[in-house]
C-alpha cells in the first residue's frame, strides 16, 4: 500500500521523477491532520535539493558529475514495490 495513505512515516524521497514530459517544478506536500491519538506524531520534513546538489558539487565534483550524468530509469512502483525493476 502507498505509504501516503497510511499513518507510517514517509522518508525523504522525490515524487514524480517518472513524469518525463511534465515533471513538477515545485511540490509542497505536507500533513495537516494525518492521524490521531497518543501514538501519532506528524512531522513535515523538507529538503532543498538544489542546495544539496550545490554542496555536493563544491565538496566532491567527481560524485556530482556521476550523479548528474548517469541515466536511470524511474517509474512509479505503486508504493508496494510491485513494479520494482
Amino acid at each position: 500500500k502507498d505509504l501516503a495513505y497510511t499513518s507510517h512515516a514517509i522518508g525523504m524521497h522525490v515524487d514524480n521523477t517518472y513524469r518525463i514530459d511534465t515533471p513538477p517544478a515545485y511540490q509542497l506536500l505536507h500533513a495537516i491532520d494525518h492521524c490521531s491519538g497518543p501514538d501519532c506524531f506528524v512531522h513535515n520534513l523538507f529538503v532543498d535539493g538544489v542546495r544539496v546538489a550545490t554542496d555536493l558539487c563544491k565538496s566532491n565534483r567527481e560524485f556530482f558529475d556521476v550523479l548528474t550524468s548517469t541515466v536511470l530509469r524511474w517509474e512509479n512502483n505503486g508504493g508496494d514495490d510491485s513494479s520494482f525493476l
